[in-house]
């Protein structure tokens, strides 16, 4: 059997893309007229997209990124307001078992005020015949002053956007199934699932235990879109003090098959031990 051949290609100034042997696991996009940087996209196994970006229902839609509609009164999800700006690559590493990229991205208003530095630590683990495994790791550095992130069910954090799938539903690490039981609940992990030609393809994104409110509460749609969000300030609203910093850290799996053929519990167990 061949060993897996992880590898790095840039398009330098706008994307740098993922790549088992020729078969494309993400691309980080970047470019600097974006709003945000994104992944997309971002496949399965079977090579399949499992990312949406700009649907027709939400051009603010892209794939898998991160963005908080309110800190400090500035809107950086939508990005009519505030802009996250790729900054640099501080490292990009192959070994046998996993790629890493650490990025850093300047959070600005629209006066050019950089209120926050993001770190970004992004490991793909090598990739199974199931499964792709993507440890997303944040790390938020206000620059001069707190940082108030608003309560708000939408003001959202690491956000996940399927394409439509023939009978897509979300499920998390209760057992509940479907949008009207699972969203707006705390769980550890939550798995949106859909078909894919005859195969059952799901995204799963685990809260790390070490992240604040753990349990997450968690944005969870399958009915008009497909859309999964740990929600840390879904409740309360959070203030990062500004000689602190804000660490968050997510799994996500990608898996081919349904839960009842494929073990998520054990894949949480074995990222949190």
């Amino acid at each position: 059997m061949n060993k897996v051949a992880l590898s790095f290609h840039e398009e330098v100034g706008s994307s740098l893309s993922i790549f088992n042997d020729s078969n494309l696991i993400l691309t980080y996009n970047y470019h600097r007229d974006l709003n945000k940087p994104y992944f997309h996209p971002v496949n399965a196994p079977n090579a399949q997209s499992v990312t949406s970006n700009t649907p027709e229902d939400n051009a603010n839609h892209h794939g898998l990124w991160f963005g908080w509609s309110n800190a400090n009164g500035i809107n950086f999800w939508a990005g009519d307001e505030g802009k996250i700006e790729h900054n640099k690559f501080q490292k990009q590493e192959i070994s046998e078992h996993f790629a890493k990229i650490i990025s850093t991205s300047n959070w600005s208003a629209a006066d050019k005020k950089t209120l926050i530095e993001q770190t970004s630590e992004i490991i793909v683990h090598e990739p199974l015949a199931d499964q792709h495994i993507i440890d997303l790791n944040f790390s938020f550095h206000p620059l001069s002053e707190d940082i108030f992130l608003a309560a708000s069910d939408s003001n959202y954090g690491l956000c996940y956007r399927s394409p439509y799938r023939e009978k897509q539903k979300v499920i998390n690490s209760d057992s509940r199934i479907g949008e009207w039981e699972v969203n707006k609940k705390p769980a550890t992990w939550c798995d949106l699932l859909g078909l894919e030609g005859n195969m059952t393809v799901g995204t799963a994104i685990f809260d790390h235990p070490s992240n604040p409110r753990h349990p997450t509460k968690f944005t969870a749609i399958d009915e008009d879109f497909g859309f999964i969000s740990p929600a840390l300030t879904m409740d309360e609203p959070y203030t990062i003090k500004a000689d602190e910093s804000l660490h968050l850290r997510y799994r996500v799996l990608i898996h081919l098959e349904d839960l009842f053929t494929f073990d998520l519990w054990k894949c949480y167990k074995e990222y949190v031990k």
